[in-house]
């Protein structure tokens, strides 16, 4: 429903012109001038809603007729300029075709994100809105498939013979977050505030330092427990802007709390006493033995799985040895890699530890299995190409002279990547208050790492260059043209807006995404690399590889810290050495 388009119904006819009567009272007595013209107030099986078509007889939704004319004249329109052997198009028109094809995701399912990844790349690829972009073969299948399909896609629409009324909701808990403190109060579902049930308060010094996640979902906890004599039995809708939290709590927890608050009561612990109350806190703290990341993706895993077994009249949580030996030969039956197989053993193993119940993957035949899984063909691993310290000299001497806030911007991702051996996240992730600037060098505070699991940090420290692509020049260059202060808590990298002659970074505190991050920064390297074929990575594998074959070896240790590489073969995975380097093997065989 919307404020100004809404959309009601009922079993009957009779019963809906009734409704539709109702309806229009209503509006009059509220002082309300309809707009019949607008208006449908005869009952109808089938209506067009919000560009939808809704047949209520046979259940099916669709996209009206002249939606897809325009989708289907669109596609056919870039796709005869293609054919014609020019394959550049106006951004904004490329553009327009995904927000249609997106817009009917409601109709043609999940599909539409699958089947629209090569159009992104190509849009993200523009350099203003203004500008035009290449159309790269795999785009061009795309846009082929939709041409080819649409129509049939349309034909079939999407069931909606699966909605159901929504449960009943007595109450709504409001709260939300900061790095500093939370609050909180509970409402009627009417909208009346219930008297009593704000809370609020700050985080201490260890709790400011967990994730955003946790700190939301530690506030709707709080605010819970603190009201638990005014929600007892009563239904209760959390609202919170973090989707991590929806996400959470419509998922469950994987059975943990109750089980827990069971283990406790057999205990002996009386309900409503303080060990009683405990039983939650021990909740987090258990989840919070593996990271976020982690529990989300333990947690699907199980849910997979208890799935599976649940369809087969057996029990997931405790499981039996030789069930989880089937459910691994299933997946290998599927065609599943090992890595799948592996997280199905490790998600299986987590939660029964979490619950307290023996390992049932310590068993033969399921360690052979995931053995058999590591012995199955797979497809070969396909390395991106290292940056070389020539190409970014190169490519800055391409650009010395630019003033445009997004060419630097990439131009410093780039070069601070190659020099801090920096992966996606970390630099993605930097905030301004994380560079320090001192006489010949720079240091730069990796707050989150993906080798760091207990977020202790870590520091890196980058000497000034000698050549055109130093990295402290080049973000010295960038903070002036961003008028960045170091002081800021917001992120150092973030997008670029342009509106007439300025050109500046977004006002709101959002990191970069990874789609558009790659495909400004590859496509800067694409300019000086030739054939090579780069990723996010290449930035890294490069400053590993030029330091361990440069003359004068970097030590293994400073280099593996250097890179926050806990092991050697991390480290050497990112390092391509040098045919001198290999050479020196053979040489030193005395022969």
């Amino acid at each position: 429903m919307y404020l100004d388009d809404g959309i009601a119904g009922t079993k009957s006819e009779k019963d809906t012109l009734l409704l539709s009567s109702i309806i229009q009272n209503d509006l009059k007595r509220f002082g309300f001038i309809i707009a019949h013209e607008k208006s449908h107030w005869v009952p109808s099986q089938e209506i067009t809603w919000l560009g939808l078509v809704w047949n209520m007889g046979t259940g099916h939704l669709r996209i009206t007729q002249e939606r897809l004319n325009k989708l289907i004249d669109s596609l056919t329109s870039v796709l005869t300029h293609l054919s014609n052997g020019n394959r550049v198009v106006s951004v904004r028109f490329l553009a327009g075709i995904v927000g249609q094809l997106i817009s009917a995701q409601p109709v043609f399912g999940q599909i539409v994100r699958l089947r629209t990844r090569r159009a992104y790349e190509c849009i993200q690829d523009r350099i203003s809105w203004k500008s035009l972009v290449y159309i790269t073969p795999k785009c061009e299948e795309e846009l082929k498939f939709w041409c080819n399909n649409s129509v049939e896609l349309n034909i079939i629409g999407a069931s909606f013979g699966h909605l159901t009324e929504d449960h009943v909701i007595d109450l709504k808990l409001f709260c939300d977050a900061s790095g500093e403190g939370y609050g909180g109060y509970i409402m009627s579902f009417d909208g009346d505030y219930v008297p009593g049930t704000t809370v609020y308060g700050n985080w201490d010094y260890n709790e400011t330092h967990n994730s955003s996640t946790w700190r939301e979902l530690e506030a709707v906890r709080r605010v819970m427990y603190s009201n638990l004599d005014k929600i007892e039995r009563q239904s209760l809708q959390v609202v919170s802007d973090n989707k991590n939290v929806k996400h959470i709590l419509e998922v469950g927890r994987i059975g943990l709390d109750k089980h827990l608050h069971d283990v406790v009561e057999d205990s002996g612990v009386v309900e409503g006493s303080y060990l009683h109350s405990l039983a939650g806190n021990m909740c987090d703290h258990l989840l919070c033995s593996r990271s976020e990341n982690t529990c989300k993706s333990y947690s699907n895993g199980f849910k997979k799985w208890q799935r599976f077994i649940s369809a087969q009249g057996h029990s997931a949580l405790p499981a039996h040895p030789v069930h989880i030996a089937l459910y691994l030969t299933h997946l290998l039956d599927s065609g599943a890699s090992s890595n799948t197989v592996n997280l199905a053993v490790y998600c299986i193993k987590w939660v029964h530890g979490l619950n307290g119940y023996s390992d049932p993957t310590d068993n033969s035949f399921v360690k052979n299995l995931q053995e058999s899984a590591k012995r199955r063909a797979k497809p070969k691993t396909c390395r991106k190409d290292p940056v070389t310290p020539e190409m970014l000299i190169k490519l800055c001497e391409m650009f010395k002279s630019s003033s445009d806030l997004l060419v630097v911007r990439d131009l410093t991702m780039i070069l601070l990547s190659f020099a801090g051996f920096l992966r996606y996240d970390e630099i993605s992730s930097l905030c301004c208050q994380d560079v320090k600037i001192f006489d010949g060098y720079f240091s730069i505070k990796i707050t989150k790492s993906k080798t760091d699991q207990y977020r202790h940090g870590d520091e890196i420290l980058i000497a000034e260059g000698s050549t055109i692509a130093c990295p402290l020049k080049m973000l010295q260059r960038y903070l002036r043209l961003a008028k960045i202060n170091l002081s800021s808590d917001h992120f150092l990298f973030k997008q670029v807006y342009r509106s007439n002659k300025t050109c500046a970074l977004i006002h709101k505190n959002k990191k970069i995404s990874y789609t558009a991050a790659k495909a400004n920064m590859v496509s800067k390297l694409k300019l000086v690399g030739g054939s090579a074929d780069f990723g996010l990575h290449s930035m890294r594998s490069g400053g590993a590889t030029e330091a361990a074959n440069a003359s004068l070896s970097v030590g293994d240790r400073c280099l593996k810290r250097h890179g926050r590489c806990k092991t050697d073969s991390s480290k050497d995975r990112y390092i391509a050495d040098s045919v001198e380097k290999r050479l020196e093997v053979s040489k030193r065989l005395g022969i």
